[in-house]
């Protein structure tokens, strides 16, 4: 599936206008460098994630679990290593609490992948 994907053109660029301080809105992500990012999975698997980074993709992380409403961290090319370097990541949560963690898989329009770590995801020291 992942192959027929990335077969197809890339979906038309759209200029799109909101507030700065909005990084989401609706199923759209928008990265820190003003690339836009859509939805492709809502949830993935630690091994995914695994494979979208060893292919190259972005991480962002959304530590308290908010959706993105106080900013993502965006990780770095070294911190992405390190991230390479740990293994699989630890999807868990709060039973009590009904809080879990999730990872979820996003797309540009050029074909960057984005993996969004939220809550509840632990990553080597990246993620912790």
């Amino acid at each position: 599936m992942l192959e027929e994907l990335r077969a197809q053109p890339p979906a038309p660029v759209v200029e799109r206008s909101i507030e700065p301080f909005d990084l989401r809105y609706g199923v759209d992500l928008l990265g820190p460098d003003g690339t836009w990012f859509d939805r492709v999975e809502n949830e993935i698997s630690p091994g995914r994630a695994v494979e979208l980074l060893t292919s190259g993709a972005q991480v962002a992380w959304d530590a308290c679990g908010c959706g993105g409403f106080c900013g993502f961290i965006w990780l770095d090319d070294d911190s992405r290593a390190r991230l390479r370097k740990a293994g699989r990541p630890q999807i868990g949560g709060r039973v009590k609490r009904g809080q879990w963690g999730v990872m979820s898989h996003w797309r540009s329009a050029a074909g960057a992948d984005l993996i969004v770590a939220e809550a509840y995801v632990r990553w080597g020291a990246e993620l912790a």
